[in-house]
């Protein structure tokens, strides 16, 4: 099918499918009573326009736009999906019949329901790229993904997320996550911050990297059976208490690392800063000794002994030696 012009398909009384491939630099809109299907490839050769598709069910296959993708409705992804800069938005649930990917450049990506795996097959993967990103709901909870992927040039949003596999969240923005769940899997994080909202992450080996300083206050808790390493700009971290890692890491000696206030590793400044204070209380402590010496040392006694006692042991000192020093003769 090309279209030649805008296009509306509606179905007042049964479904909608497009099972052969649809292209053509025009908009399309579907609106099904029932179930609609894109399944033979959109906008492969000539991308359309825009694609917005309203149903109580919507199956995908790929799909290229030059514009916006809105999809109102719970939607099965089953390959890959294209914008060139138009945002993708999805208001219902969203089931991974196969791994897809979603890439959007400079537009924004929202996929407001629950996105879980397809309960009757292998996990699949989820990759996104793309300005921004919100998961409005939780990831993989009901049937854990085999893998999440995303990269944004802005913020990340993301609620509580169970996977089987690698978890790769990368945000040129800040990144906000909840609950992360992957048992003796990869999970890389990255942002120009962090902030945890849920109960940690949970994961074999991984790193955590941020532009800002963590402070406890960013709710970032551990649970690493693996090493654990932070990296990025920030050259403080301090992570909640509680937080594990088999071991923890730095990736420069400009970072310092702390649970709860403890140290776990000092950056170099921290420890140069260290000895500094050592020295100087050292130094501190040593003019402190030489001055006692000085005033209560064995021969400046003695020499206020002879002093004050001249004369033979046991006998008064003369009478004129006593009172020279005060005017009496």
């Amino acid at each position: 099918v090309t279209l030649g012009a805008a296009t509306n398909l509606t179905s007042t009384g049964s479904s909608v499918g497009m099972l052969g491939t649809v292209n053509g630099a025009n908009t399309l809109a579907v609106n099904a009573a029932t179930t609609a299907t894109l399944s033979g490839g959109v906008g492969g050769t000539t991308p359309l326009t825009s694609v917005t598709v309203t149903a109580p069910a919507i199956v995908l296959g790929n799909v290229t736009t030059n514009g916006l993708q809105q999809y109102n409705g719970p939607v099965t992804f089953n390959s890959t999906y294209l914008t060139n800069g138009g945002n993708f938005n999805v208001t219902g649930t969203t089931t991974l019949g196969s791994s897809s990917t979603i890439t959007t450049g400079a537009g924004s990506v929202t996929l407001t329901g629950a996105v879980n795996a397809d309960p009757d097959i292998n996990p699949e993967t989820l990759t996104i790229n793309a300005g921004t990103l919100t998961f409005g709901s939780t990831v993989g909870t009901t049937d854990p993904l085999a893998g999440l992927t995303t990269t944004t040039t802005g913020a990340t949003s993301i609620g509580s997320l169970t996977s089987v596999g690698t978890v790769s969240l990368t945000a040129g923005g800040a990144l906000t996550f909840g609950t992360l769940s992957a048992t003796g899997q990869t999970v890389d994080l990255g942002g120009l911050s962090l902030t945890g909202t849920g109960a940690g992450i949970t994961a074999g080996t991984g790193t955590l990297s941020s532009g800002t300083n963590v402070l406890l206050g960013n709710n970032i808790l551990t649970n690493y059976s693996g090493a654990m390493t932070v990296s990025g700009t920030a050259t403080s971290w301090n992570l909640l208490a509680g937080s594990v890692a088999s071991p923890f890491q730095v990736a420069s000696n400009n970072i310092s690392l702390s649970v709860n206030g403890v140290v776990i590793s000092a950056s170099i400044a921290a420890q140069t800063a260290g000895l500094a204070t050592s020295a100087a209380q050292a130094s501190a402590t040593a003019a402190a000794a030489d001055e006692a010496s000085k005033t209560f040392g064995t021969d400046s006694v003695a020499e206020q002994v002879e002093y004050g006692f001249a004369g033979d042991v046991g006998t008064l000192p003369p009478m004129d030696h006593r009172l020279r020093g005060v005017g009496i003769s």
